[in-house]
């Protein structure tokens, strides 16, 4: 099969280079575990695809439980209005996974000498054009340095990782951005408070970027760089302790920084922070009981003084935590019981 077929099955089509299923020329909305699930069990059709097979292939790099891929399958039936008693191509094998009954064609796509991309979007995000929309108006306005923060909510296997890795994936193309990631993973025990921000970090420092990264943190955040040994050598790793004995945590947070970009024309600053507002603001993380709850905390946040000494909250600056995205706000089109919940 070359890189430009599509399946054709009953009066379907399966476009997997645009991640897209039509019937006729009605385009069918996929959510991408679906469109992924779909799209595997048709490339391995007549084939028994096991649960651990499919969830291995689909959500390899999540933790999903069955009932999760019970209603996937249920969803994928009622987009392509089968029925699980009677199934016309997907079959419930039990106790063991799934089989894809119908007969499959491969077609050349009509689309396959078409660019990937139209205009720096990604493809694939079947009804997210709303939410990268506002991801996009959130980058335009960080890049007019209005500092953002943004919250990409919803259940398990909704599609909130792609959303992310879709719009992350085109900052560098679009804007010249160094993109940095990292994990909050739930600790059991004594464990390391700023894991994710050193995972970002090391990932830049090993990426294209790397020298560039390894420079200003050399030159601003020494304290950083001395958490991440394996990124320097052993003479280099001697000097940074040295230069950093006696630094305790507060030092890291007063070594971030603004305006390394080149458009800042060499004038960074640093934020200030301390470990009062760290507190504060990990103690709001954890007692927020919604996302409004969290927003209406922060805004009450003193965030400076007056000169007369009256207290600034960040409302009173126009709080930028206003912005978030919420994917169960739209429930699935095509599902009686929907995963999705508004």
């Amino acid at each position: 099969m070359s890189p430009g077929d599509d399946f054709v099955f009953g009066p379907f089509r399966l476009d997997p280079a645009r991640k897209q299923l039509r019937r006729g020329t009605r385009l069918i909305p996929l959510r991408p575990k679906l469109f992924g699930s779909l799209h595997y069990l048709v490339e391995n059709s007549g084939r028994l695809v096991t649960r651990e097979e499919l969830l291995r292939a689909v959500w390899s790099r999540t933790h999903v439980d069955e009932t999760l891929l019970r209603g996937t399958m249920r969803d994928l039936r009622s987009a392509l209005g089968d029925d699980a008693e009677s199934p016309t191509f997907i079959e419930t094998v039990p106790h063991e996974g799934y089989r894809f009954l119908a007969e499959v064609r491969r077609k050349r796509s009509a689309h396959s000498d078409a660019p990937t991309r139209a205009a720096g979007r990604p493809l694939g995000l079947l009804e997210r054009e709303q939410e990268l929309e506002r991801l996009e108006r959130a980058t335009k306005r960080a890049l007019e340095r209005q500092r953002q923060v943004l919250f990409v909510t919803g259940e398990p296997g909704i599609g909130k990782s792609a959303l992310v890795d879709a719009c992350a994936a085109a900052l560098p193309n679009q804007h010249g951005m160094i993109v940095g990631r990292g994990q909050c993973v739930e600790q059991h025990g004594a464990s390391e408070p700023y894991l994710p921000m050193l995972e970002a970090i090391s990932q830049l420092c090993r990426g294209r970027t790397g020298k560039r990264v390894m420079t200003i943190l050399h030159q601003h955040a020494p304290t950083w760089l001395v958490q991440l040994p394996s990124l320097v050598t052993d003479s280099e790793f001697d000097n940074l302790q040295r230069k950093t004995q006696g630094a305790g945590r507060d030092r890291m947070l007063r070594e971030i920084t603004v305006g390394q970009g080149p458009e800042e024309k060499g004038f960074n600053r640093s934020t200030g922070f301390d470990m009062a507002v760290a507190s504060e603001i990990m103690a709001i993380l954890a007692l927020a009981t919604s996302l409004g709850d969290m927003k209406e905390r922060f805004g009450r946040m003193v965030v400076a003084s007056s000169r007369k000494g009256d207290a600034i909250t960040a409302n009173d600056i126009d709080n930028k935590l206003d912005e978030s995205t919420d994917l169960t706000e739209r429930p699935c089109r095509f599902s009686r019981n929907p995963v999705i919940r508004g």
